[in-house]
């Protein structure tokens, strides 16, 4: 399971500062998990959300960026902000 932080703000500066986001364990199907894994999202990283362009989802994962369709970001976003 990867962990995900989603984060409103695009900048990239901010995101280290600025709207603390909750953290949670993601259910993901088998398949999903093997997809991830290959992305290179290893067990217990830490996503973090930082933006949308049409139906893809971007997210920074240490040194990697990652865009996800959205069939595959709705399985992984838990929790927007509000």
């Amino acid at each position: 399971m990867a962990i995900v932080k989603n984060v409103k703000n695009i900048s990239l500066k901010e995101l280290k500062i600025n709207k603390k986001g909750k953290v949670k364990e993601i259910g993901l199907s088998f398949a999903y998990k093997r997809r991830l894994n290959f992305l290179g999202v290893k067990k217990n990283s830490i996503m973090e959300k930082i933006g949308k362009i049409k139906n893809l989802h971007i997210f920074k994962l240490k040194k990697k960026i990652i865009i996800l369709p959205n069939s595959l970001a709705k399985k992984i976003l838990i929790k927007e902000y509000e």
